[in-house]
């Protein structure tokens, strides 16, 4: 965190454009974890495009681009099951506990709908042979 930006060709060495999106979006299905999660303690779960354009988002695109490269053959849609979870500031123990429920809930629910999809994707390939 020196405060340095990277130029357009140091970005480009890493994650070269006829590799890499400008744009990479995850295969977790958003609406489906608010769904799921609901509201807890009158705490609304909200889904939302925009993690920033420095750390936040910085963390987010690089962990959907080493998901991306896991997809070598470029055949398939490569799986990117990530999330990036803004939390607010909180204040009061009262807060801090109703954090960990609302997080708790959401990684639960996002395990849960990963290994669905494992199953799904399992479960194909046994009829398919």
């Amino acid at each position: 965190m020196d405060a340095s930006i990277w130029s357009s060709e140091e970005s480009d060495l890493i994650w070269p454009k006829e590799k890499f999106q400008d744009r990479l979006i995850s295969t977790f299905d958003v609406e489906q974890v608010k769904r799921r999660v609901g509201e807890v303690d009158g705490v609304e779960v909200k889904g939302s495009d925009d993690v920033g354009n420095y750390l936040c988002g910085f963390c987010f695109y690089t962990t959907l681009a080493w998901f991306e490269a896991r997809n070598e053959d470029g055949k398939t849609q490569a799986d990117r099951p990530v999330i990036f979870l803004h939390v607010p500031m909180c204040s009061t123990s009262e807060d801090i506990e109703k954090g960990v429920e609302v997080t708790t809930k959401i990684i639960q629910s996002l395990v849960s709908m990963y290994l669905e999809s494992r199953q799904t994707t399992l479960d194909v390939r046994c009829m398919d042979t």
